[in-house]
């Protein structure tokens, strides 16, 4: 039975990549530090993946197995045979993982994908900067594979998460798209991974498409009193404002790559995320999409990237984006617990003491983008009523 080496046995590596190559006929090896979930995969070889649709369903993927990121030498020998590498811990956390893939792969002497599953730009740039600097030489038989992924996998809730750390839910959307240049070998042949051209410009659709409406809409469901995305986007003038705002970001993204929307037109791909968005069976939390609100409102992250792009391509600030980076300086929605987010809480405060245009002056640099933070200030100005 073929394997599929997978660090990372959180949201993403359980319900996306371990439920696409099990479906493929792979055994699943999971590698992670947390040690309460490494023991629990052991001890009952499988866990289920409860499918949240307007029919829920369950998934058990089986056979898995796991190993401690502490067991190094199980680690290495894993690294020196699986026949698919997949990592999905978190981009920050890479950095821990390229000393021991470079000491183990330079060893190896057939051809292996690494399948890059972190949501973040030049994935591929990131993963082979870092094996470089580990000392890592055979690139020629290993294929980095940046990713765009859009599946949405809700927090488990609390009460069920105590009684089954192995829960897992998401919806019934499996797509792994891949950059299909990268592979050194091809890839199982399967209906939930689409090779593309160009990775780059499907990451930033993700991004400014479908994780901007996914962070807009927790913004707005916070401003509206609501704890879940579903029930905020239900509101109708929610869900237009949301439209409005990813059809000006797509509106430039077609401006930057012609051929974007030549699989699908811009207006069909919006109203598919915003159904899946909308689905109540997900129970996903305004918290969770909002949740670090100063790291999306990094330049070129989904609320101000698309913006900026915007700005700089028509000479004028967008109505509906710059409303978003507005509102998104409000938020600081509370956690199932009650308790708010602290860097959330804190650039509110400071935002309300400083005012807008002191916040980007200190913290995010659009030095000749006078005209968009000005745009930005006047619809902050207008208070948290004028979002509801």
């Amino acid at each position: 039975m073929p394997v599929l080496l997978q660090f990372g046995a959180g949201n993403i590596g359980r319900s996306l990549c371990a439920n696409i190559f099990s479906g493929l006929g792979f055994e699943i090896v999971f590698v992670d530090t947390d040690e309460t979930l490494v023991n629990l995969l052991n001890e009952k070889g499988f866990f289920e993946i409860t499918v949240k649709e307007n029919e829920e369903s369950l998934i058990k993927i089986s056979p898995v197995r796991a190993l401690s990121i502490k067991q190094k030498s199980d680690v290495e020998l894993m690294l020196k045979s699986a026949d698919i590498i997949s990592t999905a811990v978190g981009a920050g956390n890479l950095q821990h993982l390229f000393p021991i893939f470079a000491e183990a792969l330079n060893m190896r002497k057939d051809k292996v994908n690494i399948l890059i599953c972190e949501n973040v730009k030049n994935s591929e740039e990131i993963f082979r900067n870092g094996l470089k600097e580990a000392g890592f030489k055979n690139f020629e038989r290993t294929g980095l594979i940046g990713t765009a992924i859009e599946k949405m996998v809700p927090t488990v809730p609390a009460e069920i998460r105590e009684t089954d750390p192995l829960a897992t839910w998401g919806e019934s959307y499996n797509i792994l798209q891949v950059n299909a240049s990268a592979q050194c070998r091809p890839l199982p042949s399967s209906r939930d991974i689409v090779p593309v051209g160009s990775l780059t410009e499907i990451y930033e659709r993700k991004l400014y498409i479908a994780n901007l409406c996914h962070t807009l809409t927790s913004i707005l469901g916070f401003l509206n009193g609501y704890s879940l995305i579903a029930d905020a986007l239900s509101v109708p003038s929610v869900k237009d404002f949301v439209r409005k705002a990813a059809e000006e970001s797509a509106h430039v993204l077609s401006e930057k790559y012609p051929g974007l929307f030549s699989d699908q037109p811009a207006d069909a791909y919006i109203a598919q995320f915003l159904r899946r968005l909308g689905n109540k069976g997900l129970k996903d939390t305004v918290y969770r999409g909002g949740r670090d609100i100063g790291r999306k409102l990094a330049p070129g992250e989904r609320l101000l990237g698309p913006a900026v792009l915007y700005y700089d391509a028509f000479n004028k600030p967008p109505d509906n984006l710059s409303r978003a980076v507005a509102a998104a300086l409000y938020f600081e929605a509370p956690d199932e617990s009650g308790r708010s987010f602290e860097k959330d809480s804190l650039l509110c405060k400071t935002v309300a003491e400083n005012g807008v245009e002191s916040f980007f002056r200190n913290n995010i640099n659009l030095v000749g983008r006078d005209g968009l933070v000005s745009r930005i200030d006047f619809e902050y100005r207008k208070g948290r009523e004028s979002f509801k």
